[in-house]
């Protein structure tokens, strides 16, 4: 009965948590579930979020559902291990819903955890890496004829991610202390200040199209792309706690903070922010000033 109670409350509840867009929330609603059915990886992390979901807005059952979560999710890994490595036509839309659930998921959790973050070598990065996998399914799915009741959403994220890419931008007002601050630092580390600035180029990108003035609205995964585009060294970078990638994380902090009307972004930022300010030097601590009133967290 487990099963049929979080199969329930994805589509009651759950489904519309993914997306803003009614359209949207409709295909997780009704064709997510159908394309579980066949691919039982999408199942399991279906029931997986709906578990978590649950325990975050019942504390008198979280252990139990938090538990249930990792049980399920860690039975769609193992299901869905032998398939990544060989992502085909009839599997892509699969894999595609399943990388993003496991975003989400991973999200959610890396909140919990959010105390250890900074001293745990693999939290940051670990999460970071689990956005990794979305962008190499895309890469994959660009070369095939991506079909289904998923090509909607498909699509529609290659057409914002293209259009991020090709639209012209120079810096954004916000970004232009940091990247005075990462000119200052080049001397100090000049092999590394290449990947820094290629980081925050990016970061550009994504800043310029969500405070576009002229926007009303953006999709939760808009936020992410800075995720999918930067380098692996970059990660390799704040995996090792330096200093000038954990700044400039905090200034995607900015961007997160815009997400946190979803259950699994809320109080995120706040607290990423608490354990990168308690972990970083006074030296440094006052680059952090912008990102923190951005933020709304109080020292």
């Amino acid at each position: 009965m487990l099963e049929l109670k979080l199969l329930h409350h994805w589509t009651t509840s759950t489904c519309y948590t993914i997306s803003m867009k009614p359209a949207f929330q409709m295909i997780w609603r009704n064709k997510v579930p159908a394309i579980g059915f066949t691919h039982y990886f999408v199942m399991n992390t279906m029931l997986a979020l709906s578990a978590l979901h649950i325990a975050k807005f019942k504390p008198d059952q979280r252990e139990y559902f938090t538990t249930q979560g990792v049980i399920f999710h860690q039975r769609a890994l193992r299901e869905v291990a032998h398939i990544l490595p060989n992502v085909t036509p009839d599997n892509c839309a699969a894999t595609y819903i399943f990388a993003i659930l496991t975003c989400v998921i991973a999200t959610a959790k890396m909140r919990d955890g959010v105390d250890t973050m900074m001293s745990d070598h693999s939290g940051l990065s670990e999460w970071m890496f689990s956005f990794r996998g979305v962008r190499s399914i895309l890469a994959s799915a660009q070369s095939m004829e991506v079909t289904g009741p998923i090509a909607a959403i498909f699509f529609a994220g290659i057409k914002k991610i293209q259009k991020r890419d090709e639209t012209p931008v120079s810096r954004h007002l916000y970004l232009v202390e940091l990247y005075q601050f990462l000119e200052d630092q080049a001397p100090k580390d000049p092999e590394v200040a290449p990947i820094y600035v290629t980081a925050v180029d990016e970061l550009n990108k994504t800043y310029t199209a969500i405070f576009d003035p002229l926007r009303s609205s953006f999709e939760p995964a808009e936020v992410f792309f800075w995720l999918f585009q930067i380098s692996d060294e970059f990660i390799t970078l704040l995996a090792e706690k330096r200093t000038v990638p954990i700044i400039i994380f905090s200034y995607f902090l900015v961007l997160a903070k815009r997400m946190e009307l979803n259950w699994w972004m809320e109080g995120w930022t706040s607290a990423v922010m608490s354990a990168i300010y308690s972990y970083i030097g006074h030296e440094y601590q006052p680059f952090l000033q912008w990102p923190i009133e951005q933020t709304g967290w109080v020292p």
